[in-house]
């Protein structure tokens, strides 16, 4: 199925990003165990063996729903109510769900998520506009550029900043936020064509931009000036759409036609790592922490959750933990402590028949070993 996209108002390259970050189909089977209320813990291969958990965020009483951001204990994406998408925000289970969609706005997603709040668009009648919030509907935050924009979407957040694009003149512009419409920056400056920020960390953005027609992932810090093009050596179209700081992740595809491979850089175009797995059609990355990359990757035509920790034997098939009933997933967003890994995303439910909104939590290997300590002596204690 297909979904509202932010794309409508006159962004011309996020046609890519719509094919790469919505599920337009999923298929396939899982082989899991389905525990009470929505969670379920299997033991997995990783990070080093430990337990996943997996927890249903599927809002009450919302037609669907997708989780595109995880940071800290918190998860955003959206869920659909009486056919609108509307912004939303859960802290690990389908009960804490709120909704933030602004009063009076016809229609939001939330996109990510940081420290400095969670980002997204907001529809008023016939404009997106980039929006923050920090925790509830009344908090929203107006970025959109009035002044110069006719339409804007924030896609990611940072510490401090806040990412995505503002339609100028009829072509979309890399933007760059410090929390107000007044701090946008335009990091596509004076080259011809579009362009798209999808994600920030620390020191900085990435996305994509318009090359002979054609999109090349992209790197800034901060400034036009800045921009880096990390289109691979021979690839025909591709994009960045995560960033930890050091490395980037996307997605390039080498010729017309011809399946996407996600991928990983480290600041150049010949740091460029191909991740697609073994035996995968099409696969693309879309977050990245320091140590893990997520995204998705059809393997015998299913689209399978998928975690990487950066080189393509590292595989690690999140769509394996889930129940049965469902037959098709992908993992948007990866964040990490010192005690756990976090993974946000959404799966196809086909007895239910819609996106349900996901989050996979692994503790860490120091953790899992604490974990497995204490319920070892507990056992002894009990004998």
């Amino acid at each position: 199925m297909s979904v509202a996209v932010p794309d409508r108002r006159g962004c011309s390259l996020c046609v890519s990003l719509r094919r790469a970050v919505l599920l337009t189909s999923m298929g396939g089977a899982g082989s899991r165990l389905a525990l009470a209320a929505g969670l379920v813990i299997v033991a997995g291969a990783a990070p080093a063996g430990a337990q996943w958990i997996v927890t249903n965020l599927h809002a009450p009483g919302s037609n669907l729903s997708f989780a595109t951001g995880a940071f800290g204990l918190n998860q955003v994406g959206y869920a659909v109510v009486r056919d609108a998408p509307r912004a939303s925000l859960w802290s690990g289970s389908a009960a804490s769900w709120v909704d933030l969609n602004p009063a009076s706005a016809d229609r939001s997603m939330a996109l990510g998520a940081s420290s400095s709040g969670q980002v997204g668009y907001a529809d008023f009648g016939n404009t997106s506009r980039a929006s923050l919030w920090s925790g509830s509907a009344a908090s929203w935050v107006d970025l959109h550029p009035e002044e110069v924009a006719t339409s804007s979407v924030a896609y990611g957040a940072g510490d401090s900043h806040q990412v995505g694009y503002a339609v100028v003149a009829g072509e979309s512009r890399a933007s760059l936020w410090s929390g107000t419409a007044a701090s946008w920056v335009d990091l596509h400056g004076k080259r011809p064509g579009s362009s798209v920020a999808t994600a920030v960390s620390v020191s900085n953005q990435v996305g994509f931009t318009g090359v002979g027609g054609l999109n090349h992932a992209s790197l800034w810090s901060g400034s036009a000036d800045s921009w880096v093009d990390l289109h691979p050596s021979g690839a025909y179209w591709s994009s960045a759409t995560g960033t930890s700081g050091t490395i980037q992740v996307g997605f390039a595809v080498f010729a017309f036609g011809e399946v996407s491979r996600d991928s990983l850089w480290s600041g150049t175009a010949d740091s460029w790592v191909d991740l697609n797995p073994a035996g995968s059609d099409f696969s693309v990355a879309y977050s990245s922490s320091s140590t893990n990359q997520v995204g998705f990757a059809i393997v015998g035509g299913l689209w399978r959750a998928s975690l990487w920790s950066s080189t393509a034997d590292s595989w690690v098939d999140l769509h394996s933990f889930l129940p049965a009933e469902f037959t098709g997933s992908e993992a948007r967003s990866v964040w990490s402590d010192e005690s756990s890994t976090y993974v946000a995303g959404s799966g196809w439910n086909a007895v239910t028949a819609r996106h349900e909104a996901l989050l996979w939590v692994v503790p860490a290997p120091s953790t899992a070993m604490l974990l497995g300590l204490g319920g070892l002596i507990a056992a002894r204690r009990r004998r």
